[in-house]
């Protein structure tokens, strides 16, 4: 039976679509990789869904006045635990890499068994050599992916957005706001005395020269023109449409909150649970 499996070459095909599934699949894990890649580039504009919620939530901690003691454990923790169709990255290059052995291992138990079979010798050479031939194929298609150094710059490119440039710009608007606020508020009060002074110095000035000044006849009051009167009625109707198109725009701002909001109370939410 195994004479004439090897005959009808079942372990030729089978080393073909074992193949052919693991080329497959390191071609779109390349993709999904060079997504990411491109995307934790530009960090602060980023539109994927991985790094925009890695940036979401690194901004609600610092609202939260939770800091991010380690950037790069914070970085690790999205890009392991990041699925493609429902399955870890990793576990998918791990499954890659067991299919090139799994070819290996199909040609090299082809060629056993044609011995033991007492195959002719071409058909033992064939089966081996298509065993290396598919194995040697989806090795060099695994380093010419390079998801490993893939990795490397997802996670470099993101450490370095958060450590350098968002963490300093987050630790400047919530953790340091006390003290800005503290000049705040004695510019505020020098301000406000100075205007104090001026205006005491302006009214002595007034009263020196006030009896010096020739009084000036009051002008007439004019009659308003038919043109210019409103009655009473037009002024509420036209209080009441300003008054109806404030409730409008109202409304529309409550209804058309937008999804960054609404993630980032959820991520809010998710943080408050972990640190209490």
């Amino acid at each position: 039976m195994i004479k004439e499996l090897l005959e009808q070459q079942v372990f030729m095909y089978t080393m073909l679509g074992l193949c052919a599934a693991g080329g497959i699949v390191k071609l779109a894990l390349s993709l999904v990789c060079g997504r990411l890649v491109r995307a934790s580039v530009h960090m602060a504009d980023t539109g994927n869904r991985l790094f925009k919620l890695m940036r979401l939530k690194f901004e609600a901690c610092y609202k939260l006045k939770i800091t991010v003691n380690n950037v790069e454990t914070f970085v690790d923790k999205y890009l392991v635990n990041h699925r493609f169709c429902g399955i870890f990255l990793r576990i998918w290059e791990k499954f890659s890499n067991e299919l090139m052995l799994l070819c290996l291992c199909v040609g090299a138990s082809g060629a056993v068994l044609g011995i033991m079979e007492e195959c002719s010798t071409r058909l033992v050479l064939e089966h081996f050599g298509m065993g290396l031939l598919t194995g040697a194929f989806l090795y060099v298609l695994d380093g010419l992916c390079a998801f490993d150094f893939k990795y490397t710059q997802m996670k470099v490119n993101a450490v370095d957005f958060f450590d350098n440039f968002l963490k300093a710009r987050m630790e400047q608007e919530y953790l340091k706001e006390e003290e800005p606020q503290e000049y705040k508020q004695d510019y505020l009060e020098e301000e406000a005395h100075a205007a104090a002074s001026r205006e005491s110095a302006k009214e002595e000035q007034e009263e020196q020269e006030k009896p010096k000044a020739n009084p000036e006849p009051v002008p007439a009051k004019r009659r308003p023109s038919p043109e210019m009167y409103v009655s009473p009625a037009e002024e509420m109707a036209a209080e009441k449409e300003a008054a109806k198109e404030r409730r409008e725009k109202r409304g529309k701002r409550e209804v058309e909150k937008s999804i960054d909001e609404i993630e980032q109370e959820k991520i809010i939410e998710d943080i408050l649970k972990e640190y209490l």
